[in-house]
């Protein structure tokens, strides 16, 4: 774990640094080239092209380290290498430093803004999450054995059914045969996927003699606790409360009553269940004794006991049931996890984007105040800086959009995003003119309310979140539940919220630019364009509230 925190962070931090020294060299050759001065930055540039060859050289050692203990930071480390050679990017340092060499500052422009490029996709490779492969395999094989145990337990329950019918019992045990060897492949997938996912979900999980809190070493509740309290949270559900007992009444884990079978047996392995900390491991064990209710039903049947195997057959029933009530937990978690991670990462570039959108509004403020003083070269020049600045909010705005693009369970979030980088995209272009006047601030300060606003709605959801976790799962829009791992990113209330806000910024701007409309300083047309553009972003608001109507997403 030391290797992969040091190793990840470090080298992400350095690679941030390599982009950041390669856009102020790329700026210095621009405005070099803008004001025909030689440009005198190729000395800096040959100090970056060593940092990069150290940085590689770093990564390769760490990834030798972190081979036995963290293979998939190693690997991951392996890839950024690999892919920094094959696009040759440390040759790419040396051939601006040559161009620098002899000012031959359009080219070197270029390829910096080309190398910058490709730094950021290097980045790109290094903060992938290395395990979330493994995650999306995991939930892929629990929805596969929630199928195939939705699958058993509707035969289980025809075979029931037909039972209580009075049907032939020979054929039934025949086919309660059949359905316990479907079982037994199910039963067989889980235990092999249990070592896979003891690594991946024991944290968090009830740990050895965790789930035994507040009992004796016999097993017996301590004077003053209730019973109720001492089952684990594996055993919650329907079907769980004197699992494999005949009578009513009997709860609790190996406790003496009248009518009990297996009394020992199923307390041992009831205890040995809480105390087991893989999930897939329980709901092997539950198809485990779902089976031996099966051949108990298909032995009663063959008997002619019609009444004794039915019983066997609902307590199997049950056990399945129980054993996908384990599975859907462990989706569950995993959704709330990636939601959790997703709605921090959020967060952050959000607040990121917040801070430097209110940086840009302050010196577009400074140069439009500035703009009767003269000098329009040096505010020329001060204005393209910013319109720079303001595309690189652009790109950071599309890789928050396409985050939640790919959650795919969001409408106006997605929205939201979209609109706050075609503002920044309008801005940026307003700028590149030098045009810092009326329109160009009331787009910025509409951006910085609408980051504001994405802001606080995602804290209140990652709250939600934190709040609402191990609770009942969330309901859908016709008022089922939705299945498992298919949780919404944001509530539906939350949805609602931000249509309601992006319906108030049209009309905030749409007020504004009318209030534009008698100022000598802002041209009719280009005030027209806007409204176009507004009138535009009011047609997506109400299809975004169809499909949210409509729930087109799901």
């Amino acid at each position: 774990m030391y290797h992969r925190s040091f190793g990840g962070n470090w080298l992400t931090v350095c690679l941030f640094m390599a982009i950041a020294l390669s856009a102020a060299q790329l700026t210095g050759a621009q405005e070099a080239e803008t004001t025909s001065v030689p440009s005198g930055l190729s000395l800096e540039q040959q100090r970056l092209a060593s940092r990069f060859e150290r940085l590689e050289a770093v990564a390769a050692r760490l990834a030798e380290l972190a081979n036995n203990s963290e293979p998939e930071r190693a690997e991951q480390l392996r890839r950024a290498i690999k892919a920094s050679r094959e696009k040759g990017i440390a040759e790419r340092f040396g051939t601006i430093v040559n161009l620098l060499e002899t000012e031959r500052l359009s080219a070197a422009a270029k390829d910096q803004t080309e190398l910058q490029a490709e730094l950021e996709l290097l980045l790109q490779v290094l903060l992938e999450d290395p395990d979330n492969s493994e995650r999306e395999a995991m939930k892929k094989f629990l929805k596969a054995q929630i199928r195939e145990i939705n699958k058993l337990i509707r035969q289980q329950r025809s075979l029931r059914n037909q039972n209580e019918e009075g049907a032939d019992t020979n054929r039934l045990a025949d086919k309660q045969n059949d359905v316990n060897e479907s079982a037994g492949e199910v039963q067989e997938a889980l235990e092999e996927g249990s070592d896979k996912a003891e690594s991946e979900f024991g944290e968090g999980q009830p740990q050895e003699g965790e789930s035994a809190e507040g009992k004796s070493p016999e097993g017996k509740p301590k004077e003053g606790e209730s019973q109720e309290g001492q089952q684990g949270e594996s055993q919650q559900g329907e079907g769980q409360q004197g699992e494999g007992q005949q009578g009513e009444g009997q709860q609790g884990e190996g406790q003496q009553g009248e009518g009990q079978q297996g009394e020992g047996q199923q307390g041992e392995s009831q205890q040995t269940e809480q105390q087991n900390s893989d999930p897939i491991k329980n709901a092997a064990q539950r198809v485990e004794r779902a089976r031996q209710r099966m051949e108990q039903a298909e032995k009663k049947l063959r008997d002619a006991q019609q009444r004794d195997a039915k019983e066997d057959q609902r307590e199997a029933q049950r056990e399945l049931e129980a054993a996908r009530a384990e599975l859907e937990r462990i989706l569950r978690q995993l959704r709330e996890e990636e939601m959790e991670r997703l709605l921090a990462k959020l967060v952050s570039r959000f607040r990121d984007m917040l801070a430097k959108q209110e940086s840009i509004y302050d010196d577009t403020m400074e140069i439009s105040a500035a703009s009767t003083d003269g000098k329009p070269r040096n505010l020329m020049l001060q204005s393209i800086r910013l319109s720079r600045r303001e595309s690189e909010l652009v790109r950071d705005a599309e890789k928050a959009l396409t985050l939640l693009r790919e959650d795919g369970t969001s409408v106006a979030f997605p929205e939201a995003t979209e609109q706050l980088a075609e503002d920044m995209r309008s801005t940026a272009a307003r700028l590149a003119t030098a045009d810092v006047g009326p329109i160009t601030q009331t787009v910025e300060l509409d951006i910085i309310t609408g980051l504001k606003d994405m802001i606080q709605a995602l804290d209140q959801a990652r709250d939600e979140l934190a709040q609402q976790q191990g609770d009942s799962p969330q309901p859908g829009g016709s008022g089922e539940p939705l299945p498992p791992g298919e949780e919404r990113l944001l509530q539906l209330i939350s949805e609602l919220k931000m249509i309601r806000t992006l319906q108030a910024r049209v009309y905030k701007r749409t007020q504004d630019l009318g209030a534009l409309a008698d100022n000598p300083q802002v041209d009719p047309a280009e005030l027209k364009v806007e409204l176009d553009k507004l009138a535009e972003r009011q047609e997506r608001i109400f299809q975004a509230t169809h499909d949210l109507h409509t729930q087109a997403n799901q």
